[in-house]
């Protein structure tokens, strides 16, 4: 076996869990959304995308970043094994976020109607009173979260805040939806499963640490929370922003949430592109880490190559898909109203899919401890969105929030690529991915044909279509050889490990 094949055998070992997870758990989000926008329409769909951002920038707020202290120090102190201090950094993390929290409720809670009245929207006080609820369970939430992962359980982090809130979630609001409670069933079906799950996740984890709790009087260490955490809070807001400008513009200039639902159900269907890149990144991350640590600099640049090689396999044919059936997506998956975003998918597909492709570029930098590079890579690039967004949007409406957006990503993509090649020899793009493109080419021409001779009004056909279209793919992907002994190797390295984490599970 080859020096290689041994790095990637070691890359899944133990991620077969976290990759069933991370799987699941999106899953579930996006059928929760593609139920929410057939059930009750474009416009609600885009208060609650309204909303959410709201919540989501006031737990960014909240958190101060306290989580990543938390797994930093609850993972140092194990590894030095210093039992009072982890009680000590679960105790302080605590102190410090939970009041925090409970007073950004009160005040999500409070001002929800002068929000209402700002943006013309009468539905969207009662949905933020209910979901301000969540906020103090959703920090709490990332801080069991943080412990666990920090005391290497990643069975219960996978188990509660990935796989049983989002089923929870989509499962309570189908459920109170359909006994015709509409806007109550947003926010209480989202808050009632953050409830559950905070609650089943908190019992277990300190069940967990039970020993550590009874033995061990707690070495608070609140300041060094704080001074670790504070400087990672201006790269957590900026990326907060970057998740809801777009959105928060939209609904300020045009006061119209049927756009907002429009546009977002694009952005839904575009971060698809997100999900590949995520859970290679989540799984391997670690393993360049280590790597980088032992000077393994041929290893990093192999796991590398494969990595990419992977996520361009299976974004490619989506983005391709999307391009050419944006309006047959957005109708099979969300319903006729929200066609308005149709050439917004487009635009914002291109953005994210180039966006994960640099992925690699972004956790290469930071394994080499380049921190400051991503912030300023990272300012730069949310003035550009928030200066483009600003403009386009007032001049062209979603698709300027699209072409805002995707530039913004593109910018920051390019900059992480150049760097990372700058300080490492390393980029995303290989002769194999130059292949796969080519690969592409001819399946692509004859989707755009079949698009000019038939209607497509059927979902059964759509699929089929998309079948023919991926063994088309892959055919021509096996006669340019794009596949070599080390892809093989760890697809089939994945396969076995998912299938082996199943097994134990049943």
């Amino acid at each position: 076996m080859s020096e290689a094949q041994k790095t990637f055998r070691k890359i899944v070992k133990g991620a077969g869990i976290i990759f069933i997870g991370l799987t699941f758990s999106k899953l579930f989000s996006y059928i929760y959304k593609f139920v929410i926008g057939r059930m009750l329409g474009v416009e609600i769909f885009g208060v609650l995308a309204f909303a959410l951002m709201l919540l989501g920038f006031a737990c960014t707020i909240s958190g101060l970043a306290i989580k990543e202290g938390t797994l930093r120090y609850v993972s140092f102190f194990k590894g030095k094994r210093k039992w009072d201090k982890i009680k000590g950094t679960v105790v302080s993390s605590f102190q410090i976020v939970v009041p925090i929290s409970v007073l950004m409720f009160v005040a999500l809670f409070f001002m929800s109607n002068y929000i209402s009245q700002l943006f013309l929207q009468p539905d969207l006080a009662l949905l933020l009173k209910l979901l301000s609820f969540s906020l103090p369970l959703i920090i709490i939430t990332e801080i069991l979260s943080s412990i666990t992962l920090g005391l290497q359980n990643v069975k219960y982090y996978v188990l509660f805040p990935l796989f049983l809130n989002n089923f929870l979630k989509l499962v309570l609001t189908i459920i109170l939806i359909v006994f015709g409670l509409r806007l109550v069933a947003l926010g209480a079906g989202y808050t009632i499963s953050f409830l559950i799950v905070t609650i089943a996740f908190g019992y277990l984890t300190f069940k967990k640490i039970h020993k550590i709790w009874i033995k061990y009087k707690p070495r608070y260490n609140r300041m060094e929370l704080i001074k670790f955490s504070w400087p990672l809070l201006p790269y957590t807001i900026i990326w907060s922003v970057m998740g809801w400008i777009d959105t928060f513009m939209i609904s300020y200039f045009y006061k119209d949430f049927s756009l907002v639902g429009s546009y977002n159900a694009a952005l839904t269907i575009a971060t698809i592109l997100m999900i590949v890149p995520m859970i290679f990144m989540t799984i391997f991350s670690p393993i360049i880490t280590e790597l980088y640590a032992r000077h393994k600099k041929k290893n990093i640049k192999l796991l590398n190559r494969q990595i990419n090689k992977l996520i361009f396999l299976a974004n490619f044919p989506l983005l391709l898909i999307f391009t050419v059936f944006p309006v047959v997506i957005i109708r099979m998956l969300f319903g006729q109203d929200f066609l308005t975003g149709a050439n917004s998918l487009i635009v914002l597909g291109i953005g994210f899919f180039i966006f994960g492709i640099a992925n690699s570029s972004i956790v290469l930098l930071k394994t080499i401890k380049k921190t400051k590079i991503n912030l300023i890579n990272s300012i730069i690039t949310i003035v550009i969105n928030i200066t483009l967004n600003y403009f386009l949007i007032q001049a062209y409406g979603i698709i300027g929030a699209a072409i805002a957006t995707a530039i913004s990503y593109i910018i920051y993509s390019l900059l992480d690529i150049i760097q990372a090649h700058h300080y490492m020899k390393m980029q995303p793009i290989s002769k194999p991915t130059i292949k796969a493109i080519f690969a592409g080419v001819i399946p692509f021409i004859a989707l755009i044909y079949l698009k000019m001779l038939y209607t497509f009004n059927s979902i059964l056909l759509v699929i089929t279509i998309g079948i023919v279209f991926l063994a088309t793919y892959l055919t021509m992907l096996l006669l340019l050889k794009f596949f070599e002994e080390d892809d093989i190797q760890l697809i089939r390295a994945i396969f076995q490990k998912v299938k082996l984490s199943k097994s134990k599970r049943t």
